[in-house]
């Protein structure tokens, strides 16, 4: 992808990696990219852990969860998912 330049509060930024905000294929990209997250990981987790969550839904980049099982089993599963940010 080419190099992409926005303006914010008088700053000029460069986006140099990933798709540009705001473009028509921008959603469909991340579209796919979640999905394919969710079947590797998520997904994955359900199968695998004795607790998961009773309701996991996406809409666009937000994802609604519903947790049954307690902080400590919630922060298993978030870190199974996503180890670097935890970690």
């Amino acid at each position: 992808m080419k190099t992409h330049f926005k303006t914010y509060e008088g700053y000029i930024l460069t986006q140099t990696d990933g798709s540009p905000i705001g473009k028509s294929f921008s959603g469909c990209i991340c579209g796919i990219f979640v999905a394919n997250f969710e079947k590797k990981f998520v997904r994955h987790n359900v199968d695998t852990l004795f607790s998961c969550p009773i309701l996991w839904k996406r809409a666009e980049d937000d994802v609604y969860c519903i947790w049954q099982h307690g902080q400590e089993k919630q922060t298993c599963f978030s870190i199974s998912l996503i180890p670097d940010i935890y970690g």
